[in-house]
């Protein structure tokens, strides 16, 4: 058995495409001469071979109360991609209530507690999201171990601003997770955020400073400044579509004339705007791809496209958020069009070095004419390979990381 063993605490299991996930592996990557196992809560299958998994999903919960059955535990490495199972939409108010409730009592399971007792972590790496239960998880592994090992946290999205909040249920529910991450900090050694922003942000909540993690993956091309532009320039998002994502990528591409946007996505959207895109032949879905299949992808396309929604419901969730595909994108050496509010985060860092589109409804000629332009695109090229040496710094994130789990 190695001498270091870390635990993996998290929502999203490792993976090539996901975003924590793939965050999350990009980190991991690095670590060598250690044992690693990941506890995590979603339905995912495992994608990456040599590490250990334990799965307890909402499903697992359900089986385990109300049909008495086991369906959680340890789980193999598949070598295949997960299907496309999610629709583009986050839990409302009252079904985020009701699973805490159904989740009550499950830091005490048994069976987890041994897998972890046997597994004897010396660090444990907990990925803080917005379930009260899994910071109960955590602080439970943590307490029962007589060895006590060292831990980190690591906050990848805002989950305790009210800002533009009404709801009261919402607003007690962010205190309680103000408060859970809190408790969490006084039993962690190492404290992370996936942004500037945040780190300020959580400092002045919290008054403990935090270093900046995010992911570190970089991406693969061949294409050049010199490449012509097709006469149908063809631009490239790949990610999420959830926070409004799908209607702003719509909105965007059916204010075109002369360009076709490709999609690649873990999720499917009922969004009527984007359907209509598809439809129209404006947007083509593509689906699920990993990192060699989006790296070949992105030697085809003239431009990225990155977007956030102009809905303030959605700017309040991401304000602080530092997307994973700011690292993909500007470690492509492609042009980059941004669409979106700067108030967010990630379009903040990446407004810069791009052709940026700061409001909802723009100028059709003025956009076309610049990404029709060779020249025009060239320029573009330029910023963001500037983009990559000014925004990410992965030497000071690999150094951070690894001073963790020394």
């Amino acid at each position: 058995m190695n001498s270091k063993r870390i635990l993996i605490i998290s929502n999203n299991v490792l993976s090539l495409t996901n975003n924590n996930g793939k965050t999350l592996l990009s980190l991991f990557s690095l670590v060598e001469n250690a044992e690693i196992a990941q506890l995590y809560f979603s339905n995912e299958k495992p994608e990456i071979s040599n590490y250990a998994y334990f799965k307890m999903s909402d499903s697992d919960i359900i089986n385990l109360k109300f049909k008495n059955k086991k369906t959680y535990g340890p789980q193999k490495y598949v070598n295949r991609h997960a299907e496309i199972v999610q629709i583009a939409k986050k839990h409302g108010v009252l079904s985020r209530l009701l699973r805490e409730f159904m989740w009550c009592g499950v830091h005490h399971n048994p069976d987890l507690q041994k897998w972890v007792i046997d597994f004897n972590p010396t660090h444990i790496f907990f990925v803080g999201g917005d379930c009260l239960f899994a910071y109960k998880i955590f602080d439970c592994l943590y307490n029962m171990l007589d060895k006590k090992p060292k831990c980190s946290l690591f906050i990848t999205d805002d989950y305790i601003s009210c800002k533009g909040i009404i709801n009261t249920i919402e607003i007690l529910r962010r205190k309680l997770i103000k408060k859970a991450i809190s408790d969490a900090l006084k039993n962690v050694e190492y404290f992370f955020t996936i942004s500037n922003k945040m780190k300020l942000y959580y400092k002045s909540v919290f008054g403990v400073d935090s270093k900046v993690l995010f992911n570190i993956q970089i991406s693969k091309t061949e294409k050049t400044s010199c490449n012509k532009i097709l006469k149908t320039p063809q631009l490239l998002y790949a990610g999420s579509l959830y926070y409004g994502r799908d209607k702003s990528l719509a909105d965007f591409i059916l204010n075109t004339n002369n360009l076709k946007l490709l999609v690649c996505s873990n999720q499917t959207t009922n969004n009527k705007k984007f359907n209509k895109a598809i439809k129209q032949g404006k947007i083509e879905f593509l689906g699920k791809l990993d990192f060699n299949e989006l790296n070949a992808l992105y030697n085809k396309v003239d431009y990225l496209l990155y977007v956030e929604s102009f809905k303030k419901r959605f700017i309040n969730k991401i304000r602080y958020s530092f997307s994973t595909k700011i690292t993909d994108y500007l470690s492509s050496s492609l042009p980059i069009v941004c669409y979106g509010p700067d108030v967010v985060g990630s379009i903040e860092e990446l407004s810069e070095y791009s052709l940026f589109i700061g409001t909802r409804k723009f100028d059709l000629k003025i956009v076309e004419e610049q990404l029709l332009n060779d020249k025009k695109r060239s320029i573009l090229v330029s910023k963001s390979r500037r983009g990559f040496s000014n925004v990410l710094n992965i030497a000071k994130v690999r150094k951070h990381f690894m001073e963790a789990l020394q």
